[in-house]
């Protein structure tokens, strides 16, 4: 059984040898004959090459890690429609090229939602990119020149379903904005986009402060829309202990070390560049702490850190002939008297 295994290695199959020595073994246990051998043998071969072709795609795919949708809790958001969900993942808006819209606070399930949904597409047989738009568009505002450009453009805009995630947290500059309307307006009527966000439309205004092409964006995504509401809490509040309860055990995060101290950590996000684009993005630590008040923190551990002054020897040695010299042995000896001629 061993050869017959190398040889069908060898020929091409995907399955593993563990898979096809089990196979053929309950096959020859069971009297299985040739037809239901090759029939047995095809089917696994089939599941294999799917199942590796489905992980390669999700990987271009940038799709990540995904949860079931079955395993999303319906009951915990005030106002989730489950029903229009269910319809979704038919997946006939992708077939009929309509645009979704995820809406509702951060922490509600949007991103998974939409996940599964790229997840089923891919199932399917479908092309999806599943990026975060504020990432998406600081790669194509780092491209050097238009044919770049274009090249990057093609990645957003030839896919099946486009996946945007969490419009509206990070400001967005005209740049950005006019490439956000590019991707927008050449999927418009020819494939289907998901945008993640937390802001209604009226407020997409404040998200591309100076664009002009907000609202022929707006109208271009909006034409054929299905848009999904979550209102509700934050997923992540439940497992949060109360205010008057110290955490424990496993629990309980350490969040000093004195290896990496809290004002070495403020100085290293304040080197760190901005995390949109170089215009409109600010550092995590501008949105948390002025700097003013970093000083006497980096002030103190600059202080910790400098060397203790060494304080340097005024003994001098003195060789046999009188001069001062190191620590050499050579001069340790006495000079060579000349020899009288």
């Amino acid at each position: 059984m061993t050869d017959v295994i190398d040889t069908m290695n060898a020929l091409g199959f995907r399955a593993s040898r563990e898979q096809l020595h089990a196979l053929l073994a309950d096959l020859t246990k069971s009297r299985a004959s040739p037809m239901q051998t090759v029939e047995q043998l095809a089917e696994l071969e089939r599941r294999e090459r799917e199942a590796r072709n489905l992980a390669s795609r999700t990987k271009k795919a940038s799709l990540g890690t995904t949860k079931p949708s079955a395993d999303y809790d319906w009951s915990y958001p005030k106002r989730a429609d489950q029903a229009v969900y269910e319809e979704l993942s038919s997946l006939d808006f992708v077939r009929k090229r309509r645009n979704v819209l995820f809406r509702g606070p951060a922490g509600t399930g949007k991103t998974t939602l939409a996940k599964n949904l790229g997840l089923r597409a891919l199932e399917a047989g479908m092309s999806v990119v599943f990026t975060n738009l504020s990432s998406a568009l600081a790669d194509l505002l780092r491209q050097e020149s238009l044919p770049a450009v274009e090249r990057r453009l093609r990645r957003y805009t030839r896919v099946d379903l486009l996946i945007c995630d969490e419009l509206g947290y990070q400001p967005i500059d005209a740049r950005a904005a006019n490439l956000l309307f590019q991707i927008v307006s050449r999927r418009h009527e020819t494939s289907s986009t998901i945008i993640t966000t937390n802001l209604p439309f009226k407020d997409w205004v404040n998200v591309f402060p100076g664009a002009a092409c907000v609202v022929p964006l707006v109208d271009r995504f909006t034409e054929n829309l299905v848009t999904f509401d979550i209102h509700g809490d934050s997923y992540r509040q439940r497992a949060k202990p109360s205010c008057g309860a110290e955490p424990s055990g496993a629990d309980a995060v350490q969040l000093r070390s004195p290896e990496f101290p809290l004002e070495s950590s403020v100085r290293f996000m304040r080197r760190r560049p901005p995390r949109v684009d170089g215009s409109t993005g600010r550092t995590l630590i501008d949105d948390c702490a002025p700097a003013a008040a970093c000083e006497p923190l980096a002030a103190e551990q600059r202080a910790r850190r400098a060397p203790a002054p060494h304080a340097r020897s005024t003994s001098r040695r003195v060789s046999a002939h009188g001069r001062h010299c190191g620590a050499s042995a050579r001069c340790a000896r006495p000079r060579r008297t000349p020899r009288a001629s």
